[in-house]
C-alpha cells in the first residue's frame, strides 16, 4: 500500500513538473516576441505583431516592420502603402541603397527604442529622380538618427 502511494505521488510529481517547464516555455516565447519602442511622447511602448526586415523585405505594407539586425536593403526601393510603423532597434542599422518610396496618402513613422548614442539608424540614398506623380526631383541622401 505504501509503495503504490510512493510511486502515485512520484508519477503526479513527474506530471507537475513536465507541466511548470511548458508554461516558462510559453512566457518565454511570448516575451521574446514583444518589442519596445518609444512613442512620439517618449513613452515606452511595445509591439508583439510585427514583420521582421530582411534585405529582400522592400514592399511594407499596413502594418509593423521591425530592424532586429543590421540589414542592407540593395535589390530595390523600399515602397510604402498604407499606413507603416518601422521600429528601429538599439545598435541596428537599416541602409537602404535605392531609398524608401512613401507617395500621396501613405504614411511612414520611425520609432527607435532609446535616445542617445545606442539607438537604431536608417540611412536612405537614391540618385535623383522624377516620381510618376509628381514633378519634383528627389534629392539624394536622408540619414536619420
Amino acid at each position: 500500500m505504501k509503495r503504490t502511494k510512493n510511486r502515485i505521488l512520484s508519477v503526479f510529481l513527474s506530471v507537475c513538473m513536465i507541466i511548470s517547464c511548458m508554461v516558462g516555455i510559453s512566457i518565454t516565447a511570448g516575451a521574446a516576441g514583444s518589442v519596445s519602442f518609444l512613442d512620439a511622447d517618449g513613452t515606452e511602448e511595445s509591439c508583439t505583431t510585427y514583420t521582421s526586415v530582411t534585405e529582400s523585405t522592400t514592399a511594407w505594407s499596413t502594418g509593423w516592420y521591425v530592424v532586429d539586425s543590421t540589414t542592407p536593403i540593395n535589390s530595390s526601393r523600399v515602397t510604402v502603402t498604407g499606413d507603416v510603423h518601422l521600429i528601429l532597434c538599439d545598435g541596428k542599422t537599416l541602409t537602404a541603397e535605392k531609398g524608401i518610396n512613401v507617395e500621396g496618402t501613405n504614411k511612414l513613422t520611425i520609432y527607435a527604442q532609446s535616445t542617445g548614442n545606442t539607438m537604431g539608424a536608417l540611412t536612405a540614398t537614391a540618385a535623383k529622380m522624377k516620381p510618376a506623380s509628381a514633378a519634383a526631383m528627389v534629392e539624394p541622401a536622408a540619414i536619420l538618427r
